[in-house]
């Protein structure tokens, strides 16, 4: 499981109240920011690879702002797993 720490800027609308991230299409996640405030955001995510991301943000009065969309790379962090077969001894060498 990868935890991804997004962060961001918000515009300088004065009714801005929070940041939108979504994940892959997923769920929102909606982060706490006044206007012109940086913010972070964390979410879960269970693999590497490519991932989209989408940020909009939301006014006092409920209305979400056209989404902005990015994608970013997870790298591979996970170890192989542990060989299952033992090594089979094919010569030997008096040096």
């Amino acid at each position: 499981m990868y935890t991804l720490t997004l962060q961001g800027t918000t515009g300088q609308e004065s009714d801005i109240v929070a940041a939108r991230i979504r994940v892959n299409g997923g769920a929102p996640i909606d982060v706490a920011a006044g206007p012109s405030a940086t913010f972070t955001a964390q979410v879960q995510w269970p693999a590497s690879g490519s991932v989209m991301i989408e940020q909009s943000f939301v006014d006092a009065a409920g209305n979400e702002s056209a989404r902005r969309a990015q994608t970013v790379i997870i790298p591979d962090a996970a170890a192989p797993a542990v060989p299952s077969a033992d090594l089979t001894l094919v010569s030997g060498v008096w040096a």
